[in-house]
């Protein structure tokens, strides 16, 4: 990884298998890249409702069920190598009261507090966690990329 990279949110399209239908993840790409490196948890179990931290470096960005991403911040290469150490460190969810949203949000406060995207980023995320992917959509308007054709 060198120069400048974008740390994005990416949803992906989970075909009614959640509540609202999309799944959160946070991805390090470059701008126009078709790879970056994928953070996210997966339910493994979920009677049990057991969780694990999948990370996929060179992770395809236009992958079947990716809907599509949004820019939460510009980091130089230093900051992505600082900023997933911290993302690996949070806490996985570890029961239903939790979800891959949740932790989304969870990493994004913790960074914010890093300084490694900008102060208020969790507050006009945090409103997106409950909507379907078709508002969130509408509400980042000329912010979404959208992957789906």
């Amino acid at each position: 990884m060198s120069g400048e990279y974008q740390l994005s949110i990416i949803l992906y399209d989970q075909d009614g298998e959640s509540i609202d239908g999309s799944h959160w993840g946070l991805i390090f790409h470059m701008d126009d890249s078709e790879v970056g490196n994928l953070f996210h948890v997966t339910l493994l179990d979920p009677k049990l409702q057991v969780y694990q931290l999948d990370q996929r470096h060179g992770y395809l960005i236009h992958s079947k069920n990716s809907s599509g991403y949004f820019n939460v911040a510009r980091i130089s290469q230093y900051q992505c190598v600082w900023a997933a150490g911290i993302i690996e460190k949070e806490t996985i969810p570890v029961d239903a009261t939790a979800t891959c949203k949740e932790w989304v949000l969870n990493c994004l406060i913790s960074l914010e507090v890093e300084e490694l995207v900008p102060a208020g980023t969790s507050l006009w995320l945090e409103p997106l966690l409950k909507l379907p992917l078709e508002d969130i959509v509408d509400r980042l308007e000329d912010k979404w990329h959208c992957l789906k054709s």
